[in-house]
């Protein structure tokens, strides 16, 4: 060992505690970089995470307005508002509806065969009426399942299959403080 000590002795394998301390703070500073460089990269993916709720455009008995697209409601809702807006008499028939964390309400009445025209879809679909406070439309699988529709959350669009030719329609992303 000695002998391989005393042949790179003077040479470019040598070096001095200076020198190492340079090589040393070269590598704490590149580590630093790389460091600095994944936590943008990490805050940058963050930040493109889809946050909030999504509306599309909805024509209902001929008037435009927001609706939200939730894949976890059942039925569709509308508020009394937006049906009075529309001219539509909802039917009472004592139907019962709970929402997530709420105590079972009974809703204000149904309204079956709404003119609907969402993206390149045309057709009809019935709506219960609960008092909703900031929206007017909400849309549920029940839509979804009569219009053949899908829902792409991370590129914002919905599309159809039902209607020629297959539509595709852009989803507005609001947290829940835009939305209001």
């Amino acid at each position: 060992m000695i002998a391989f000590l005393e042949k790179y002795k003077g040479s470019k394998w040598d070096s001095s505690s200076r020198d190492r301390e340079a090589r040393m703070g070269a590598l704490q500073m590149v580590n630093a970089f790389v460091q600095k460089s994944n936590e943008e990269a990490a805050k940058k993916k963050k930040s493109k995470k889809r946050q909030g709720l999504l509306y599309a455009s909805v024509d209902a008995a001929r008037k435009t307005q927001e609706g939200l697209v939730d894949t976890e409601a059942i039925h569709n809702f509308m508020s009394p508002r937006v049906a009075k807006w529309l001219g539509l008499k909802p039917i009472k028939d004592g139907s019962w509806f709970m929402a997530v964390n709420a105590t079972e309400r009974p809703t204000k009445g149904v309204i079956k065969n709404v003119d609907l025209r969402i993206g390149g879809w045309t057709g009809k679909a019935d709506f219960n009426i609960i008092d909703m406070d900031e929206l007017g439309v909400l849309l549920g699988i029940d839509f979804m399942e009569k219009s053949s529709t899908t829902l792409n959350p991370y590129c914002e669009v919905m599309a159809g299959k039902e209607g020629q030719p297959e539509w595709i329609i852009p989803l507005v992303s609001k947290d829940g403080a835009d939305a209001r």
